[in-house]
């Protein structure tokens, strides 16, 4: 079973009212509102993953988001759709993420690093596609599924228009990927030669067992002036 669960926080994030709101996504890329009690075990073979969203960012600073994948389908499905449920529920606050972070009216980023990221997506998806059997080319792939599917969902959510429904790496160099490349683009543009930026990042991680319950829990957090997120994986 893949398990999610992503925290945000983005200074000047739109505003949400306190609620919990459960939902779920079917084969067919169609989200609706599911049982509060709904779990894997629940799942019928035509849902892909179940949420439990706590929109809480006004009380705590935080919008907490669970998502649980159906762990009898296989990992790219899993992936592309847990990224499609986490995209559609949270469209608004990546929305205000992307504002923050990128400031593209100023630094037009998909401009100046369009071609770069879109020739290294044609090499990385080549890579998985050819190495399906290897484990870090499999892993490389459920990120990029799990990209993709951010960007769908947010996209549906945004303007009810969306290209695919199914898993697809037909990524867009502008979409998502754009965040999850932020910290890396000054080293893209020193790769370039074109410019070089610099910028104030750091990082953190922790490891932490539970000899308790023989679980293990691993966090990597990165922020910089305006942004800072925390991404937690649970293994069980």
């Amino acid at each position: 079973m893949m398990r999610f669960l992503a925290l945000f926080v983005a200074l000047f994030a739109l505003a949400h009212s306190a609620q919990v709101q459960y939902s779920c996504i079917d084969l067919n890329g169609e989200v609706k509102q599911c049982p509060q009690n709904s779990r894997p075990s629940s799942f019928g073979d035509h849902l892909a993953a179940f949420a439990k969203y706590a929109k809480r960012i006004n009380e705590t600073g935080w919008d907490e988001l669970e998502l649980i994948s159906n762990e009898h389908l296989p990992d790219d499905v899993q992936a592309y759709y847990a990224g499609y449920l986490e995209g559609f529920l949270t469209a608004g606050l990546i929305k205000s993420l992307r504002h923050n972070m990128l400031q593209e009216d100023k630094k037009q980023w998909c401009t100046r690093l369009g071609h770069f990221i879109t020739e290294n997506l044609k090499h990385t998806v080549a890579e998985v596609h050819q190495k399906k059997n290897d484990p870090y080319w499999h892993e490389v792939g459920l990120t990029l599924y799990q990209v993709a599917g951010l960007d769908d969902g947010s996209a549906a959510a945004e303007n009810g228009k969306v290209h695919h429904k199914k898993p697809h790496l037909d990524l867009n160099p502008c979409g998502n990927i754009l965040m999850n490349l932020y910290t890396e683009f000054s080293g893209i543009l020193n790769i370039q030669k074109s410019e070089v930026e610099e910028r104030e990042t750091r990082c953190s991680a922790i490891i932490k067992y539970l000899p308790q319950k023989g679980e293990v829990y691993v966090a990597h957090n990165t922020w910089s002036k305006f942004v800072y997120s925390l991404l937690l994986f649970h293994f069980n």
